[in-house]
């Protein structure tokens, strides 16, 4: 496995087991299957569509609970094509925000590109953005957040600045960070 890009030491799965989450280059690993291993459960290659909403996400049709957890679905398709979703529970308390949002700021702002640029080939096609990043606090990776994001110009001189379709990922950070109501 590679380094993890985040890390839960505690998800539920549905509504009926739980375990680690780790999400690194190929996607989402879990201890679904068995408590000694880490396996894959959401190849990269096969995620279309990555959300985070609070509560079940419709595993229950209860929304009491929708301060104190957060569920990530990834939809996709299975190698013969038909469709997959996986929902992932996360229990993080009233008034803290949920970490799976991270995971999903990570797909968003940095490797959901490399992926798609890498479609159909045999390795991740890395190049600027988004390189190997570590931080040792917080303030660090919100510092990381407020840098723009860089690629390598076309002739291959400086980086510049892409331009930008969407929200930055300070701002994804932000609303990952944002105060339960």
């Amino acid at each position: 496995m590679k380094p993890p890009f985040w890390f839960i030491p505690f998800v539920a799965f549905g509504n009926d087991r739980g375990g680690i989450l780790y999400f690194e280059e190929n996607g989402f690993y879990t201890n679904y299957e068995s408590p000694e291993s880490l396996d894959s459960t959401g190849h990269v290659d096969l995620m279309d569509q990555l959300s985070v909403t609070s509560g079940y996400n419709g595993l229950n049709d209860s929304d009491e609970d929708d301060a104190v957890l957060s569920s990530l679905c990834i939809e996709g398709h299975s190698q013969a094509g038909a469709p997959r979703t996986l929902n992932i529970v996360e229990f993080h308390g009233e008034g803290y925000g949920a970490t799976l949002r991270i995971a999903l700021a990570i797909w968003e702002a940095a490797w959901q590109g490399v992926v798609d640029r890498s479609r159909g080939g045999s390795a991740f096609m890395k190049g600027p953005p988004p390189g190997w990043e570590s931080f040792d606090s917080w303030d660090e990776l919100l510092a990381w957040a407020d840098e723009p994001p860089r690629e390598r110009a076309p002739d291959g001189d400086e980086p510049t600045a892409p331009p930008s379709d969407g929200p930055s990922l300070q701002d994804i950070l932000r609303e990952a960070f944002k105060p339960v109501p």
